[in-house]
């Protein structure tokens, strides 16, 4: 069923709540009192992501907006797999990132970064060991 709300952010719109919902008041009151309409929402998402680019120093990625957007999300996984994980060094894990401007690289290689195989992904990058 659909809702009218106005959301966190001050914005209003229309929200789709399943009949099953048991307490769609609750649910209501969560987008008035927490939630943001999914252009801000959107927006949010992409200064979180900037500001993380900016603070590891990393470049922007070559290609379309769009893959640009989803190769940034899998070298932001991968960025941050390889830190908690791998045994290297995070500076020389950060400077193989950095190396990988081709958004159609990530993008062809995620499953294999995904594959939580550290060693696998850190050779992948061009890591020595």
């Amino acid at each position: 069923m659909d809702y009218e709300v106005t959301y966190y952010c001050g914005h209003s719109g229309t929200v789709n709540i399943s009949d099953r919902e048991k307490n769609p008041e609750k649910l209501l009151n969560w987008y008035k009192e927490k939630g943001y309409c999914p252009e801000c929402f959107k927006k949010m998402k992409e200064a979180e992501k900037d500001a993380n680019n900016i603070k590891f120093g990393l470049p922007a990625l070559v290609g379309s907006d769009k893959q640009a957007e989803w190769a940034d999300s899998i070298r932001g996984a991968a960025m941050s797999y390889l830190v908690t994980y791998c045994d290297s060094d995070d500076d020389e894990i950060f400077s193989l990132i950095k190396k990988k401007k081709d958004a159609k690289w990530w993008i062809e290689h995620q499953k294999k970064l995904k594959s939580r195989d550290y060693e696998a992904i850190y050779k992948l990058l061009g890591g020595k060991g």
